[in-house]
């Protein structure tokens, strides 16, 4: 009860002051929607985890944060955070409450220190709209819905991570709302340890992230080029075997991210699409360009999307927010796949006429490799690529089905496969979550964890927990 009162006691203080000596109630500041009104704001990315809560708090700034966790204390209602709610495993749902960050939509542009400051409700789209104009970027990730609050403290892969380190290694500093109800600024001289945590860490195990401030880039001539490719089960394993070795030969500068499409009553003929981006080499990219071309296997002629982020990431990637009812998994390879490999691997891709199965493949390294393992809270920076495979399920009867189908492809990869997995890709079925998110990290982000909520008031099923 101290650590709840501390809370209520350091909150009522701030209402004082900001009404001039009287008091004011944390319910006049902030309401919970509910009814038809919060049944129509029910969102997520994977269908089967999708909740409406009893309660959703939406405040638009930090005194309505305020006063929206100090209801959910008062309360003692189980709680989560939410940004946009395109977690894999649905961990930022909840059919009790819901701390709902969409409202947080500011965007503000320091061009002279080069800082983006943006609230974490703030969409991808968002950001390249406001930078676009302004020739500048800051690798957010790619997925125009995903909101920051989350992306970003849980590491944020992206077009240019390769170039530009991942969306955590751009975070120079944040506002936070702690559990003692403190408004605190974080960065690398102010709470330096919870700044560490927050790049990489997760944001909603350590309070409610209320502004995310990111170092801006130069681009002036943002480029991507899209490759589309169609081919049997065994030319798509000779094509893949040439793909990994032309990633293997990328600079660091070039982004490469490979993925399955969807063809409708097709099963020996499937389509893939190559996405090459890069922001300021374009004889870098006409070289990468012919490699891939010169694989063979082209459905077409590749396109150009240049000089707009918004533009090129409304071209790579599903705008409206999405609800899909795949099953998901992926794997950190340490080198790339042999033969037998893909062999055993799209053979799922191509076998299941009565359900989609597909998978991308992100080329890691560049810059995001550059920092070591501790220098964040992310651990994984030395894996050659990532490798996600989802196979569609329509009802819960599916679920064995599906099962079968991701347990095979992920025996195919094993042998590249390195330990770890990625926290922005959360996954409901590991058991040691902690050493698998953050591998050596996890002790420090524990003691972070017992330091600014030491009676665990922000948690969810694979929050960062007390040492034990």
């Amino acid at each position: 009860m101290i650590p709840r009162r501390r809370f209520l006691g350091n909150l009522t203080a701030g209402l004082t002051a900001l009404g001039m000596g009287t008091k004011i109630r944390a319910d006049d500041i902030i309401a919970p929607v509910d009814g038809a009104a919060n049944q129509a704001l029910t969102r997520g990315y994977v269908e089967k985890f999708i909740k409406t809560p009893k309660a959703r708090y939406i405040p638009k700034n930090t005194i309505e944060a305020q006063a929206a966790l100090q209801q959910v204390l008062k309360n003692r209602a189980e709680f989560v955070i939410q940004s946009s709610g395109h977690c894999f495993a649905g961990l930022s749902q909840s059919a009790d409450t819901i701390i709902d960050l969409r409202g947080f939509k500011g965007i503000r542009v320091d061009r002279q220190n080069g800082i983006i400051h943006a609230g974490p409700g703030v969409t991808i789209s968002d950001v390249n709209r406001v930078l676009s104009p302004l020739n500048k970027i800051t690798p957010v990730g790619t997925c125009p819905t995903v909101a920051l609050g989350g992306l970003v403290t849980g590491g944020g892969y992206g077009s240019t991570m390769r170039q530009l380190g991942l969306a955590c290694d751009n975070l120079m500093s944040a506002e936070i709302i702690t559990a003692k109800g403190e408004v605190l600024e974080v960065n690398a001289d102010s709470h330096a340890d919870l700044y560490w945590a927050l790049r990489g860490g997760g944001g909603s195990s350590f309070g409610l992230v209320t502004r995310l401030s990111l170092k801006l880039h130069d681009a002036p001539d943002p480029r991507a080029v899209l490759f589309p490719i169609q081919g049997t089960e065994q030319a798509m394993i000779d094509w893949m075997l040439g793909m990994t070795d032309v990633i293997k030969s990328a600079p660091a500068n070039m982004d490469i991210y490979v993925r399955s499409l969807p063809v409708a009553g097709q099963n020996s003929l499937k389509s893939f699409e190559v996405q090459l981006t890069n922001i300021d080499d374009e004889a870098g990219m006409r070289k990468i360009s012919k490699q891939i071309f010169d694989l063979g296997l082209s459905a077409g002629e590749p396109s150009l999307h240049q000089g707009s982020l918004t533009a090129m990431t409304d071209a790579l990637f599903t705008k409206p927010y999405p609800t899909v009812k795949y099953a998901i998994r992926h794997s950190y390879l340490s080198g790339p796949l042999d033969h037998a490999a893909w062999k055993s691997f799209l053979k799922e891709v191509f076998s299941h006429s009565d359900r989609f199965a597909g998978f991308n493949l992100r080329a890691l390294g560049g810059v995001s490799a550059e920092p070591l393992s501790g220098d964040t809270a992310f651990a994984h920076r030395d894996a050659f690529g990532l490798l996600q495979y989802y196979a569609w399920e329509d009802t819960p009867e599916d679920a064995d089905a599906v099962t079968g189908i991701l347990d095979r492809m992920e025996r195919a990869v094993a042998r590249a496969t390195q330990p770890g997995q990625f926290l922005n890709y959360a996954d409901r079925r590991l058991e040691n979550y902690g050493q698998d998110y953050w591998a050596g990290n996890y002790p420090r982000l524990q003691n972070v964890k017992a330091q600014y909520d030491p009676q665990n008031i922000f948690n969810h099923p694979q929050s960062v927990q007390l040492p034990s």
